[in-house]
């Protein structure tokens, strides 16, 4: 019988370090201090391990999207500088079946 799979409470997230925030994504899984993170739905590659102090939770994309826009490094020396408009697109492109889900 095939191992049943723990549910993640608050499985999307934004993640940084010491610097600021890096970017949001949902939370696949955990294993003591380390969580693994899914930065987009259709990633080629595996999920990237955090520590957890660096990982705020939150229940839905949304609410995580809003906390990265509002909290977010003004100037980001790895990214261009997006608009909120971009960032709340980049979540859609990112995790399409989050928002396809009532269609």
């Amino acid at each position: 019988m095939p191992e049943k799979t723990k549910e993640i409470e608050k499985p999307w997230c934004v993640y940084g370090n010491f610097l600021g925030l890096r970017g949001f994504g949902k939370i696949v899984g955990e294993s003591g201090s380390a969580v693994s993170i899914l930065y987009s739905e259709t990633q080629q590659y595996c999920s990237q391990s955090w520590d957890s102090k660096w990982i705020e939770r939150f229940n839905t994309l949304e609410e995580s999207v809003k906390h990265y826009i509002q909290h977010r490094p003004q100037v980001d020396i790895h990214d261009k500088d997006f608009t909120d408009n971009e960032i709340k697109e980049l979540a859609k492109r990112k995790f399409p079946s989050y928002f396809n889900k009532d269609k």
